[in-house]
């Protein structure tokens, strides 16, 4: 049997009902039978998903597709993981499993993988966003060039997509470097990505708009004012400031664009989402996760020196800021 070029990765919790559609979308891709596999992995969902993805999977069998089930919930990290681990595409290709396909464009990516003449370590493309019935094109690179760079020169001179479904990753890279997402934890995305770009021989990108991406209220990647996922966001720009710890030490330039995205990653947390929590929660997330002093701004500074202060700060600003969040809301 022919290597695939594309192992189309899935991890699903509690969304089975979404397989049959996904299938069909891909089936309607104009790939060969040959060219792609499709893996979903169910997260030990508690109802009946396993059962839903048999079903879709058993009434398509020109897509190739098969089933992992986890014993364990351990978030999409470890789901991805998993599929990588039993994949045998040429390039693995992740996809929520709510999201799909644009018409035409995995065929439209294959035909520019077969036109670099060499398989890269990573390919990146562009997306559509739906969100209330309408679909808007995030072509938010279009000015990366298109030459074949390393991963460090890459990052310095391009804009990167910080989510892991707008990359085609060659799975011997992502083997060979031992490359696997943190497990058990929200906001998985980020570091996974920069670790990626930086381990990369050679990237290039592609104007091509690859992943329908549905945003609504309810996923994980909806904050609001979830305590929890705030706290994860701070966790997330940890281990993205210890990537750029370690990163100093070897192109500073690289660096200092993880460090950027570290700065940006706390800040955001903090003046966008952290000001909807109680007090005691501010307080005690500010205590918990201080700025990195090595690679730390004023603002982070500030803000973990006087914690109590930002608590404080932030409290008399809610009703303002609520607000305004409100007057933004009715104006959409």
């Amino acid at each position: 049997m022919s290597t695939p070029l594309f192992s189309i990765v899935i991890p699903v919790y509690c969304g089975g009902d979404c397989a049959s559609h996904i299938l069909d979308n891909i089936a309607s891709q104009g790939l060969s039978e040959s060219d792609f596999e499709v893996i979903f992995i169910d997260d030990a969902s508690p109802d009946d998903t396993a059962i839903l993805i048999d079903k879709a999977i058993k009434s398509h069998p020109q897509c190739n597709a098969w089933l992992l089930r986890r014993n364990e919930n351990g978030r999409q990290g470890a789901a991805r993981n998993n599929g990588v681990e039993n994949a045998s595409g040429r390039y693995i290709l992740f996809l929520d499993h709510d999201d799909d396909f644009l018409p035409g464009a995995l065929q439209a990516l294959k035909r520019a993988i077969d036109d670099i003449g060499v398989y890269p370590d990573i390919v990146t493309f562009d997306y559509y966003e739906a969100r209330d019935g309408q679909e808007i094109p995030r072509l938010s690179f279009g000015g990366n060039t298109q030459e074949m760079l390393s991963g460090r020169d890459y990052m310095v001179k391009c804009a990167i997509p910080w989510t892991p479904w707008e990359y085609a990753y060659s799975l011997e890279f992502l083997r060979r470097e031992n490359l696997k997402f943190e497990e058990n934890v929200r906001m998985e995305d980020s570091d996974f990505v920069m670790r990626c770009t930086l381990a990369a021989g050679k990237i290039t990108y592609r104007p091509i708009a690859v992943v329908r991406h549905a945003v609504y209220d309810g996923q994980t990647s909806s904050i609001g004012n979830d305590v929890i996922k705030i706290e994860d966001m701070l966790k997330n720009s940890e281990r993205v400031g210890h990537i750029a710890l370690r990163q100093i030490g070897i192109d500073r330039e690289s660096a200092d664009v993880v460090v950027a995205q570290y700065r940006f990653k706390r800040r955001t947390c903090i003046t966008r989402y952290m000001w909807r929590l109680r007090h005691s929660d501010t307080y005690r997330l500010l205590k918990a996760y201080p700025a990195m002093p090595e690679i730390s701004d004023k603002f982070g500074a500030i803000t973990s020196l006087y914690p109590r202060l930002t608590a404080i700060v932030l409290s008399a600003a809610k009703p303002f800021l609520l607000a305004a969040w409100c007057i933004k809301r009715v104006l959409k």
